[in-house]
């Protein structure tokens, strides 16, 4: 079965807002970059490709003052966008339904062009149309993001593909396609576990890698008629044919040697007068399937890529670190990605106020003020460089986040509760909803997927709590305590009642702030 565009409607290919391709997320590193970048408040973007419009949807709904536009070729998809677009009453949003070779320059110039996830899987002439637009339509110190799939990490990945699309092409429905993707991987993943020679283990990766895959995602990377992994210095050969020059990459930490282990950086170091062949070396020794590259206009001003404390100061940061404990003099944090470990008082401090206040930003002068109470002192100088130093460094490992415009949310809870219309509509229908980072977060309590809706603002806390007693009034809540022994029911005093039920409200208002969905 090869892909047409039929199929592509018969499972539909659900799209995510992606934090790392918003606007924001560009000018900082544009700003990073010595760049100029336009102001992202009020800028125009394009997102071709923009599928069910989850990624500039959310850009627009948390970008106000912005002019989004999404471009895709599905009516489908377009549609299910549109109906989001209505339902919460969205304005600056505009949905068109074209192949990306019908576009041309009578929409106007754009600020941030975001091109994910389709340059690999187009024509050629589609690839150059891409860029085509990159170079007609961006303003003068505008930036665009284009991913796409990148040898030497697909070669492996190819093979996969090529064999999925052999034992399914006489397939005509891409529900059994699937179903049949899926038993085939899981077989090979069981015939090949025994295995420890150095290619099935890299096989076996890869496989897992493809079954990891959502059904949709599986469908369309395995059986999509075009394909077309580049290595980097190839991708960017053809940018500088339509005079676009390479900015940097979206994830900031890739692009630093220093990051890779002693030996291996001083081989790659050997290359640092030429960013391009730098990176291309970084490509081959991670063996790297996917990149995510910045496109600024050829003779754009930007500066030296190499990091400096003088950034700091200009951005906002967040940090998804928690503290988890102390060793000795030493303070714990951790997420997802990394651990921090700190002796210094001053460090120490920096990310137990980062903590505390996120997923909301802070500046440098917040930071400094908020990490002085926690000391109980002022700073000196060299107290101040040391948090400059920590955020750097942090930074450019990929463990905290620079902002040159920060995240419209809150973490204190007001009087009358707001949480973002855009979340409002899109608990209805599941508990993943989009927050305002531009990221998907998860409801995990029933009390927080119940309450949200009623979240408009317009209430107090005593109303959401009669909304609680409702919820008791009608069985949909139960509040009472049973005997160990006997399972009989305890009736709770009212007074009793109360209090549980503002506890609860409270702790479940503290749970939606820290997913990063309530606002002003």
């Amino acid at each position: 079965m090869r892909l047409d565009v039929p199929a592509y409607d018969e499972l539909p290919y659900t799209s995510s807002p992606m934090p790392y391709a918003q606007p924001q997320h560009l000018a900082t590193l544009g700003t990073l970059f010595g760049m100029n970048p336009p102001p992202v408040a009020t800028s125009r973007v394009l997102e071709l490709g923009c599928n069910d419009g989850k990624n500039i949807i959310a850009t627009a709904y948390s970008l106000p003052q912005a002019e989004c536009w999404g471009v895709d070729m599905s009516a489908e998809h377009l549609a299910a966008a549109q109906q989001v677009v209505d339902g919460i009453g969205l304005q600056n949003v505009t949905l068109k339904q074209l192949n990306i070779l019908q576009l041309n320059d009578n929409i106007g110039k754009f600020d941030y062009i975001i091109a994910h996830g389709i340059y690999s899987w187009v024509s050629r002439a589609e690839q150059d149309k891409i860029l085509q637009l990159c170079k007609n339509l961006l303003t003068a110190n505008g930036i665009a993001y284009v991913s796409y799939s990148t040898r030497p990490g697909w070669d492996n990945r190819t093979a996969i593909r090529d064999m999925l699309t052999y034992y399914t092409s006489t397939f005509d429905s891409a529900e059994h396609c699937v179903e049949y993707m899926q038993q085939l991987l899981t077989s090979l993943q069981q015939a090949t576990a025994d295995s420890q020679d150095a290619y099935t283990q890299l096989l076996q990766q890869e496989l897992q890698e493809f079954s990891n895959l959502p059904r949709p995602d599986l469908f369309y990377e395995s059986l999509h008629a075009s394909h077309e992994p580049l290595y980097f210095h190839q991708f960017i050969a053809r940018a500088k044919t339509y005079e676009l020059d390479y900015l940097g990459d979206a994830f900031f930490h890739t692009m630093l040697p220093s990051n890779l282990p002693s030996a291996t950086a001083r081989a790659v170091y050997e290359f640092q007068d030429n960013v391009l062949q730098q990176e291309q070396m970084m490509d081959f020794l991670r063996n790297r399937a996917m990149r995510h590259t910045l496109l600024c206009h050829a003779g754009t001003p930007t500066s030296n890529r190499a990091p400096s404390v003088d950034w700091v100061s200009q951005f906002c940061y967040t940090s998804s670190l928690n503290f988890t404990g102390v060793d000795g003099k030493n303070h714990i944090f951790e997420n997802r990605k990394a651990k921090l470990v700190s002796e210094n008082p001053i460090i120490q401090a920096t990310f137990h106020a980062l903590h505390e206040y996120y997923p909301q930003a802070m500046s440098f002068t917040a930071l400094v003020e908020r990490v002085a109470i926690l000391l109980e002192k002022s700073l000196n100088d060299n107290e101040k460089h040391t948090i400059s130093n920590a955020l750097l460094r942090c930074y450019s490992q990929g463990i905290i986040e620079w902002h040159i415009l920060p995240p419209p949310l809150v973490i204190h809870v007001s009087d009358y509760p707001k949480a973002s219309q855009l979340a409002r509509w899109e608990i209805q229908y599941s508990n993943q909803i989009t927050n305002l980072r531009c990221e998907w977060v998860t409801v995990e309590d029933i009390i927080g997927i119940r309450l949200l809706p009623h979240l408009d603002g317009n209430r107090n806390r005593s109303e959401l709590l009669e909304i609680f007693k409702q919820w008791i009034a009608s069985g949909e809540l139960d509040l009472n305590i049973t005997r160990q022994q006997s399972d009989e029911k305890i009736e709770l005093p009212e007074e009793v009642k109360q209090a549980v039920l503002t506890k609860m409200l409270e702790e479940a208002l503290s749970r939606l702030a820290k997913l990063g969905i309530l606002e002003n």
